[in-house]
């Protein structure tokens, strides 16, 4: 008499074979690990359990971490900008004390000729300031919103991260086992039997007044 052997995706998964190559196994699964219903009627061991307390752990040690490194870079870039706009501001001042020299060393006829230009002068540099102050603001703001985008990619690929490894400790038959089934039949204790007969007792009854009606 012959039988059949089946072996379930989960007895595969650690399948030794001169085909198998784990690497290339591994690199397999993370090009495919978005598939769904592939960890279906699948739970946990107590192992599995510590095995995913221990990566959550590591994972929101790493989120928490890549928050700090971003929070930290912000903070680098406000304090670069701040140096920025008083590195522009005390040049500003210089070339603007340069000027108000040059016209208190002028007699006033002297003064009276050159003011056209010193107005247009003094013009120019406050333009300069305004746009160099722009500009200093400007890629601050820029700065800020690429470290809050690396932060947030950083964070979703590390919640991927965690659910990938939570796939994969379902996938291993080591820490993971077959999880009890709602339908799964319960054994029937006597009060179940009793039940059954007074049913099938009723049934019988019922069965024996129809015949009876009939004749």
């Amino acid at each position: 008499m012959s039988s059949k052997i089946y072996i379930s995706q989960y007895e595969l998964y650690h399948y030794a074979s001169p085909y198998y190559d784990p690497v290339k196994a591994h690199e397999y699964y993370e090009q495919h690990k978005k598939l769904k219903g592939r960890t279906a009627g699948r739970t946990l061991t107590d192992t599995g359990k510590e095995a995913k307390l221990y990566v959550s752990d590591q994972i929101r040690t790493a989120k928490k971490t890549a928050s700090e490194q971003s929070k930290a870079a912000r903070e680098q870039a406000k304090t670069d900008r701040d140096n920025t706009h008083a590195a522009n501001k005390a040049a500003h001042v210089a070339e603007m004390d340069k000027v108000n020299n040059e016209m208190l060393s002028m007699s006033k006829e002297e003064l009276r000729k050159a003011g056209p230009m010193y107005r247009k002068k003094i013009a120019s540099l406050k333009k300069a300031n305004s746009e160099a102050k722009a500009k200093a603001q400007k890629e601050y703001s820029d700065k800020i919103k690429s470290i809050r985008e690396a932060n947030k990619a950083k964070q979703k690929e590390l919640s991927d991260t965690l659910k990938s490894e939570s796939e994969k400790l379902l996938l291993d038959p080591e820490t993971s086992k077959a999880s009890k089934k709602s339908k799964e039949s319960k054994p029937i204790t006597p009060a179940d039997k009793a039940t059954q007969e007074r049913i099938r007792k009723n049934a019988e009854r019922i069965k024996k007044n129809k015949e009876e009606k009939s004749k």
